[in-house]
């Protein structure tokens, strides 16, 4: 992964960092385990119900839902989904995983 951050002239650090936070077993297809609140939903009706598991996949969790535009098949695939990370981090984008926020 390293040398997306090199490729896109990132940190490398809080970018490996992210990625170990979002999906510490580094599984590609793994879906969260978060739930979505009450607040979530009441916001977002369309993302689904109270109670069911995130729509977020791949080593970098991308939230379908928020990136309609992303195929599940690109979120569990290493290598697309961490060039489009890095793209994302290099834009000043990093702030949209919650583990980027808590980290720094």
């Amino acid at each position: 992964m390293s040398e997306y951050a090199e490729k896109y002239g990132i940190d490398k650090n809080s970018f490996l960092a992210v990625t170990k936070c979002e999906n510490r077993e580094a599984i590609p297809d793994k879906q969260s385990n978060h739930r979505y609140t009450y607040a979530q939903i009441a916001k977002h009706p369309d993302w689904g119900k109270v109670g069911d598991r995130e729509k977020s996949f791949g080593l970098w969790q991308i939230h379908l839902p928020s990136h309609p535009n992303i195929t599940y098949e690109q979120a569990i695939d290493p290598e697309w989904s961490t060039d489009w990370a890095a793209r994302q981090f290099k834009e000043g984008r990093a702030y949209w995983w919650t583990c980027y926020l808590t980290i720094y």
